[in-house]
């Protein structure tokens, strides 16, 4: 039996039937390289209050920042689900979300 393929188009993915087929010159990092290089997007995360350093300290891979009675968490995210994980870390924390904005 011959199972035709399809060539993912955003990420060059085979796809076969149901599985994802990882192409042989793909190159897998952990995801805290990729917050360190610049092909993410910049986010500027603005939580209510000045957070100690044991609060910072639950935001690898972001610097926080004081500014005006709140603290900015500044950084590169690589995607969306990235983002996601840290505003999910902010009310795990209990902390208030006053802003979120791209750079």
């Amino acid at each position: 039996m011959t199972r035709s393929l399809r060539v993912g188009r955003r990420a060059n993915v085979i796809r076969s039937g149901r599985r994802a087929l990882i192409p042989s010159d793909a190159t897998l990092r952990p995801m805290n390289e990729f917050a360190t290089e610049r092909n993410g997007v910049c986010y500027e995360i603005r939580v209510h209050g000045i957070l100690g350093e044991r609060l910072i300290a639950a935001f690898p891979g972001l610097v926080a920042q004081p500014d005006r009675g709140d603290t900015l968490l500044v950084g590169h995210l690589p995607d969306q689900a990235a983002l996601h994980g840290v505003l999910a870390q902010v009310e795990a924390l209990g902390l208030e979300l006053v802003e979120v904005r791209r750079r």
